[in-house]
């Protein structure tokens, strides 16, 4: 049997060079119960990572494949993405 695949948008932690960890990067995170959640239904989930302009691999890449995608909530969006 195979199992149905599920991606999950990220939620971000943008750059911030006050932080005490992972000083200066942006961390991309699936929340760890929406993840069990998933897995209790038997689907195979994995998060969809972010592109650096330059790549050669397209989001259809990534998800072409894909049975589903869950896009997780989150906080406001930050000013800093719109200025």
């Amino acid at each position: 049997m195979t199992l149905p695949r599920i991606g999950i948008a990220p939620c971000f932690f943008h750059k911030d060079p006050t932080r005490p960890v992972f000083k200066g990067k942006t961390l991309l995170y699936a929340e760890e119960s929406l993840a069990h959640w998933l897995f209790s239904q038997k689907l195979l989930c994995c998060l969809i990572p972010t592109l650096p302009k330059s790549s050669a691999i397209t989001l259809n890449d990534i998800v072409g494949d894909l049975d589903g995608i869950v896009l997780q909530g989150g906080a406001d969006v930050s000013p800093a993405s719109y200025g």
